[in-house]
């Protein structure tokens, strides 16, 4: 069982690292693309709203 932990992380770790070159090749922040999966996902959403599901204080969504 440790092992397969050990597996899994390591494999985490590599899915990690990739999403955020990934993002980062599209100048976006793990956040900013959690963000737009969320409008995506429930469209009409208030920055409010957005913001407590993404754990940021209000005003952060509202910066550029």
């Amino acid at each position: 069982m440790a092992q397969e932990l050990r597996y899994f992380l390591r494999a985490s770790n590599v899915v990690r690292a990739a999403v955020r070159h990934a993002l980062t090749d599209l100048d976006l922040t793990p956040v900013q693309n959690t963000v737009l999966h969320m409008i995506a996902a429930t469209p009409g959403s208030s920055s409010a709203e957005l913001a407590r599901r993404t754990h940021v204080k209000p005003q952060t969504m509202h910066k550029s």
